[in-house]
């Protein structure tokens, strides 16, 4: 009994030196002291691990919504920008009867990430819904949620590529009766014509051409269009080649014969090909032999 309570002492001992405490409690009878240090010593410990660990969590939080949420709304801002300059261009100018309009629809399986985006622009940015102490339950909630969601995904792309954020489509417009109807062309495609189904692709491949030749940009802003209007009436193809005209584009058009007189005052060179044997021959000028 006698060594162990020396034992005991020596370890107190111990203690009081790495504590710098009063080291004269020592024995037996000041085991409840201690076993009330040790407890408060745990306490101590586990309520530094909380904070450090909340630390933690606010510095991801912080690192998701300016690094993944900012940057996921500024690939959207900038998307929208350009299809909203796209669409006032397209505005003014009919093809046929028709108007068209670019549409992006917010995904419902993307309603959290849209509503987290909403509530901060609400905080006027990350930094300052942080700063309020972030105590929106709803918004922490959310932010918990999608970021376990996209810890998740296997594809990171998912989540990572803003354009799977919307569907698309393309609102087509046309007056009738002085009354302005719309539709969208995922659910026309059925009833539409030839001339209508081929159009919206010209326009979708004008578009690309304006994104990648913008106007503010010096560049040869050249087009190759291959057996191109095939199903487009006259009066499309006029408007169409003349869009192309009036944005300085530089086209050079494959048409079969029957179309050239479309899109022939608008072109300042043409270069017929016509078979002879096994071998086919360029002529300048239309050739209609």
């Amino acid at each position: 009994m006698d060594k162990a309570a020396k034992v005991l002492e020596d370890k107190q001992l111990d203690y009081c030196k790495i504590a710098e405490t009063d080291n004269s409690k020592r024995g037996v009878a000041y085991i409840p002291f201690y076993r009330a240090e040790l407890s408060n010593l745990s306490n101590v410990k586990l309520e530094e691990a909380k904070n450090k660990m909340h630390d933690q969590e606010k510095n991801l939080q912080s690192a998701f919504m300016h690094d993944f949420i900012g940057e996921i709304n500024e690939a959207i801002r900038l998307a929208k920008d350009e299809i909203g300059a796209i669409n006032k261009e397209l505005k003014q100018i009919p093809f046929g009867q028709d108007t068209y309009q670019f549409k992006m629809k917010e995904k419902a399986d993307r309603a959290i990430f849209f509503r987290i985006s909403s509530k901060l622009s609400e905080y006027a940015g990350a930094d300052f819904y942080l700063a309020s102490g972030a105590d929106d339950e709803e918004m922490e909630h959310d932010i918990k949620q999608f970021m376990d969601t996209i810890l998740d995904e296997e594809d990171e792309l998912e989540y990572t590529d803003y354009r799977r954020y919307f569907t698309y489509d393309m609102e087509i417009a046309r007056t009738i009766d002085n009354k302005l109807v719309t539709s969208d062309l995922s659910k026309k495609q059925g009833s539409a014509s030839n001339g209508e189904k081929q159009t919206p692709y010209f326009i979708i491949l004008a578009a690309s051409l304006m994104q990648c030749y913008p106007k503010n940009k010096c560049c040869a802003r050249l087009a190759f269009i291959d057996e191109a209007f095939a199903a487009l009436s006259r009066e499309r193809i006029e408007q169409m080649v003349k869009y192309f005209e009036e944005h300085d584009f530089q086209v050079i058009y494959a048409a079969p014969p029957e179309k050239i007189a479309s899109i022939g005052q608008f072109i300042t060179t043409t270069v017929s090909l016509y078979p002879k044997g096994n071998y086919s021959y360029a002529i300048e000028g239309h050739y209609a032999g």
